[in-house]
């Protein structure tokens, strides 16, 4: 690009002399190529405008000293309490007018020494040959509300022509069942004008569609198997050359138990999927398994938390995350009573424990 100079005093010259020169028009300026720089758009942009735009669930925290941290979170559940056990229909002929029946011979799953329904109905059936009127009663020492064994009274009433036969059901609902001493089942029956007891034909009782909303007793080693899952760590997605260096990488594993028993809980897989080295396991204390707080018999209803840091100085993490981790994949197992099947514990209907994964 050529430069054209006016020198200060060859244009004094020119106006003290008023000397003629060529019009201004046919100043010939050789290859003159000026080279403009015009603003296009005029904006500020952030490192944290860079980072926070996330598709997967991730967000950024700033703190007072604008030292900014990404976070992607999991969250993993397990069964509901009202899933692990079953309490099947089971009914039972009395053969005589007073029985206790043996944990043993009942059809569950897991020994139970206590449960209060939510709902369920007891079933009766009862035959009378007698030709008078009969008064009947039944009780049921296992069964209690209020304090009170569950008991019934009625009347056989005889018409006359042939035997009688009564069928019935109650509910159930706000009942606890007591198994310490076995399920003890009774009746009396007698002439209306007698006190002396009969017994009855075809006498039958019976439980149908329990649900509980506690249960408690001898749960043995129950195997919790929760889904597999991971989170998608989409800041590293568009990552082709470079690096993105995070000061202290972490992984926060947040469990909350309600569950009243033993839980050791282990991960079956705990790995990242990388941009650079393709899958890496994550070391972690989950090889050994961890042991779950729990509440005791005197907590029921309330949550019992367990942390578990993995950083740079605990975990491989670091290499991990040098890595450029696009997803990080996890599947957790947990044992209930791993060390002795034989402890009294409990559970809610609503019972979970459920593991929160912070990246």
């Amino acid at each position: 690009m050529r430069k054209l100079y006016l020198p200060l005093l060859a244009f004094m010259i020119f106006i003290s002399q008023n000397a003629c020169v060529p019009d201004v028009q046919d100043v010939k300026l050789d290859n003159w190529q000026p080279e403009l720089a015009i603003p296009l758009l005029n904006t500020k942009v952030s490192i944290q405008d860079l980072l926070d735009n996330f598709e997967t669930g991730g967000f950024l925290q700033q703190d007072a000293d604008h030292f900014m941290t990404v976070v992607y979170q999991g969250n993993v559940l397990s069964q509901k309490g009202n899933e692990i056990i079953s309490l099947a229909d089971f009914s039972i002929p009395m053969v005589v007018s007073e029985l206790t029946i043996p944990y043993a011979d009942l059809p569950f799953d897991v020994e139970i020494t206590k449960v209060v329904l939510k709902e369920g109905s007891f079933d009766y059936s009862m035959q009378s040959n007698f030709t008078e009127d009969m008064d009947v009663t039944i009780q049921i020492p296992s069964l209690k509300k209020d304090g009170q064994m569950l008991a019934m009274d009625m009347v056989m009433d005889y018409t006359g022509n042939g035997a009688v036969v009564m069928n019935n059901s109650m509910d159930l609902k706000g009942y606890t069942m007591d198994f310490s001493n076995g399920l003890e089942l009774k009746y009396l029956a007698k002439k209306q004008n007698s006190n002396q007891l009969e017994q009855l034909d075809n006498v039958n009782f019976g439980f149908s569609n329990l649900k509980y909303s506690y249960i408690e007793g001898k749960f043995g080693q129950y195997v919790f198997n929760l889904a597999l899952d991971s989170l998608v760590l989409d800041i590293f997605s568009n990552v082709s050359n470079g690096n993105i260096y995070f000061e202290n990488p972490r992984i926060q594993l947040n469990i909350k138990n309600s569950f009243g028993m033993p839980i050791l809980i282990t991960a079956n897989t705990f790995n990242a999927q990388t941009l650079l080295n393709g899958q890496q396991n994550i070391i972690t204390p989950f090889a050994a398994g961890v042991d779950l707080a729990y509440p005791s018999l005197q907590e029921v209803g309330q949550y019992k938390p367990t942390s578990i840091l993995l950083d740079k100085n605990t975990s491989n993490l670091a290499d991990i995350i040098a890595s450029n981790p696009t997803q990080i994949n996890y599947k957790f197992v947990a044992l209930a009573n791993p060390f002795d099947p034989n402890l009294i514990g409990f559970a809610k209907d609503d019972s979970e424990f459920d593991v929160d994964v912070n990246v």
